[in-house]
Parts: C-alpha cells; structure tokens; sequence
C-alpha cells in the first residue's frame, strides 16, 4: 500500500479483518488495546489513514469506513437460534449473503433472515425474501421482528403492542431476536 507507514498498514489490515469478522468497524479503544498505543495515537493514524484516502471517519462511535473496499458486507443466513442463551449469528449460519454496508448499522450486530412463507404478505415480504436484521430486543408498534419460541427455529412477525404478539413476547412465550431493517429480494 503506497504512501502507508508499517503501523498505519498493520491498523488498515486490523480495520479490515476486524469488519470482516463483526460485520462492523473497531472502536478507537479496540484499536489502542490491539497495538498497545493510547487513544491519542490511535486517532492520529487514522487522519493519516483518512489523509492518504483508506478510510473515511463519520464521527459516530465505530464510525470508520473503508473507503477502496467494496460496499457490501457478507452476513451469516441464519434459520434457528437457541432461545435460552444469546448466541453469535455466526454459529446457526446456514449460509452468508452480500449485503450493502450502507444499509447496516455501525456498531451493531445484524445477521439474515429467509423469509419461509407468504404471512407477512400485506407488508410487501415475501416467500424468499432476505431480512437484514438488526439484533436487539425490543421493538416498536409495527416494526417486523424476528422472533423464536420455545424451540429454536426463526419466525418472522409483525409486533403490535396491544396485539396478541405484543401480549405474548411480555408473557415469555416468545423471545424477540431482532428488528427488520432491510430486505432483499433476489430474481433467480
């Protein structure tokens, strides 16, 4: 890589792998914990980075992308999550499907979700469609979420609050995964 000092290639490369493996950037604090530097330090490699064009910094926490990459990011496919235990997406990946890096969200940890039937139809999601999902908790009257019940396979359910879905996620009888925050539909 021209114009790059050896840290500044080894921080590029770490920046790099760290997206890879978390579908998201490092926080400065990871980059000052990985090469033993202060916060500082990290922050001036990077407007050197930036400078010399690798990377764009946004301001937000986590807030660095790659700028000579591509805009997609791999996320693992998943169907069927335990629903007693939090667990990586990554480990019920049934397969990985490119998604745009613009539509996710730094910081947090998404994965996708194949839409099995026509339920949610009146929503425009369809059978084969591909949710990008954002996980967290709680949702929102009408967001569509992704839920598991007692067992481990994935349902896909719009959330109301005074709706049955609503009534049984505050019951127990369902654990709320994620929250859609996109969808791909592939013409194959």
């Amino acid at each position: 890589m021209r114009g790059l000092t050896r840290r500044q290639e080894e921080i590029l490369k770490f920046i790099e792998e760290y997206y890879e493996k978390n579908g998201f950037p490092p926080s400065i604090r990871d980059i000052s914990k990985k090469f033993k530097i202060t916060p500082r330090g990290a922050v001036i490699h990077l407007v050197a980075l930036e400078r010399k064009g690798y990377v764009k910094r946004t301001g937000k926490a986590r807030g660095i992308k790659l700028v000579y990459r591509s805009d997609a990011i791999k996320l693992p496919i998943v169907e069927k999550m335990p629903f007693d235990m939090p667990v990586n997406a990554v480990e019920n990946a049934v397969g990985f499907l490119s998604v745009p890096r613009d539509m996710l969200e730094p910081g947090c940890d998404h994965f996708v979700y194949k839409v099995k039937d026509d339920s949610l139809k009146e929503e425009n999601v369809m059978k084969g469609d591909y949710l990008v999902i954002k996980r967290q908790r709680e949702a929102e009257n009408g967001d569509i979420v992704i839920v598991v019940r007692e067992g481990t396979d994935l349902e896909v359910l719009k959330y109301t609050d005074g709706g049955n879905i609503g009534k049984l996620v505050k019951t127990g009888d369902i654990r709320i995964v994620g929250k859609a925050i996109g969808l791909i539909r592939l013409f194959r």
